[in-house]
């Protein structure tokens, strides 16, 4: 079992996530797809604020914090 632990040494951060990245990939996302392991659909993501995200995935990569759910998906 992947564990948070084991992840952090291959998070090799070589620059910032950016705003425009996170809005492609929730673009990419095909609506007809199960929620995630949070339980959260994609009708969800998209109410979300996206500089929030950008906050938080570049602090959790640059930290090297990866959080259980990333490790089991």
């Amino acid at each position: 079992m992947r564990t948070p632990a084991a992840i952090r040494p291959t998070l090799n951060v070589t620059g910032l996530t950016t705003e425009e990245e996170i809005r492609f990939v929730i673009r990419s996302m095909k609506a007809d797809t199960t929620p995630g392991l949070e339980g959260r659909a994609l009708e969800c993501i998209h109410t979300l604020d996206i500089r929030k995200l950008e906050w938080g995935f570049n602090g959790l990569l640059l930290l090297k914090e990866v959080p259980w759910s990333w490790a089991k998906g």
